[in-house]
C-alpha cells in the first residue's frame, strides 16, 4: 500500500512539474511551485528526487520524440510505407498533448545549457536514428548510409510539421503520404 501511495506521489510531482515546465520553462519554475501544484510538502519532493535538475532530466526524456516512436521501432512491419506511416502516426498522436509539445521545445532550448539534457537528447536521437535506419535498410533493401539519410529526412519532416503546422491531432494523411511517396521514389532511382 505504501509503495502505491509513493508512486502516486511521485506521479503527482512529475505531472505538476510537466505542466509548470511547459508553462514557464525549466529555469523559471521553482521547487516551491512544483510542490504547491502537486499538493505535497517540500520534503516529500526530496524523498522522490534529489534535485530539480534530476526531475528535469526525467521530464526531458519523456518529451523527446524517441518516447513517441519507441514502440514502433520495435515492431515488425511488412513494408517501408507501413513502417513510416506507423512512425508518423505515433509521433503525431504523442504530440497531440500540448504539454508534451511545449516540453519538447523547452528541452531543445535547454539542451545546450543543461549538460545532462544534452546527453539524453544526443543518446536517444542517436538510438532512434540507428534503429529507424536499420528498419529502412531491411525494408527498402538499401545500404545503411542511405537508410540513415532517409530516416533523418523523414524525422526532420515530422519535426517540421510539429514546429510550423498549426498543430492538429488528426493524422495529416496528405503530408505524410507525400513524404513517403517522395522517399519511395527517391529510393527507386
Amino acid at each position: 500500500m505504501w509503495r502505491v501511495r509513493a508512486m502516486d506521489t511521485r506521479e503527482k510531482i512529475l505531472k505538476a512539474s510537466e505542466k509548470l515546465f511547459a508553462e514557464k520553462g525549466y529555469d523559471e519554475t521553482t521547487v516551491d511551485e512544483i510542490v504547491e501544484k502537486a499538493g505535497v510538502a517540500k520534503g516529500t519532493f526530496y524523498n522522490h528526487f534529489r534535485s530539480k535538475e534530476e526531475l528535469i532530466k526525467i521530464v526531458a526524456l519523456e518529451s523527446l520524440p524517441y518516447s513517441a516512436i519507441r514502440e514502433e521501432l520495435e515492431k515488425d512491419h511488412g513494408s517501408l510505407r507501413e513502417f513510416l506511416e506507423s512512425i508518423a502516426n505515433a509521433y503525431i498522436r504523442y504530440y497531440c498533448d500540448p504539454v508534451l509539445r511545449s516540453l519538447f521545445f523547452y528541452t531543445l532550448a535547454a539542451k545546450n545549457r543543461i549538460r545532462e539534457v544534452e546527453e539524453i537528447h544526443r543518446t536517444f536521437c542517436t538510438e532512434a536514428i540507428s534503429k529507424g535506419a536499420k528498419k529502412i535498410a531491411e525494408l527498402a533493401g538499401v545500404d545503411e548510409r542511405t537508410a540513415v539519410v532517409v530516416f533523418k529526412a523523414f524525422y526532420g519532416a515530422l519535426l517540421s510539421r510539429l514546429i510550423f503546422a498549426g498543430y492538429s491531432c488528426a493524422p495529416d494523411v496528405d503530408y505524410v503520404s507525400e513524404i513517403i511517396r517522395l522517399i519511395e521514389r527517391s529510393l527507386r532511382n
